[in-house]
């Protein structure tokens, strides 16, 4: 558990989406809306324990939102900035390499400019 500002949250207790199980087209909306909101929780406490140099909090955090979101470049950003703030050079770079193979292999895409330039500032060091 992990004490927010709103209160205490055990990400751990995520269990999928809202009523995932069932094909409801009304409730599609909603699964996506607190889908959202979930990644963004979980993202605002790994950021929480980086700057609190929790690194390894922080990355146990975001490989379980990355195994559920392993296109989303922005997780994958954070996830090199904690790696830097644990000063994990090679994390980075396995981290980078295998995110953007995945993207190339099942999309055909490459990293977001953004994604690139992220990773060539914190490997130039």
């Amino acid at each position: 558990m992990y004490c927010c500002l709103s209160g205490w949250v055990d990400c751990a207790e995520y269990r999928g989406d809202y009523l995932e199980e069932h094909d409801y087209p009304w409730a599609q909306a909603k699964a996506r809306e607190l889908r959202r909101k979930y990644i963004r929780l979980v993202m605002d406490l790994a950021e929480w324990n980086m700057k609190h140099e929790r690194g390894k909090d922080a990355m146990e955090q975001l490989l379980d939102l990355q195994e559920r979101e392993p296109y989303a470049e922005e997780i994958c950003r954070l996830m090199m900035r904690v790696y830097a703030s644990m000063g994990d050079g090679q994390a980075i770079l396995q981290l980078y390499s295998s995110f953007a193979r995945t993207l190339l292999e099942d999309l055909g895409h490459q990293p977001e400019p953004e994604t690139s330039r992220l990773f060539q500032e914190l490997t130039a060091k």
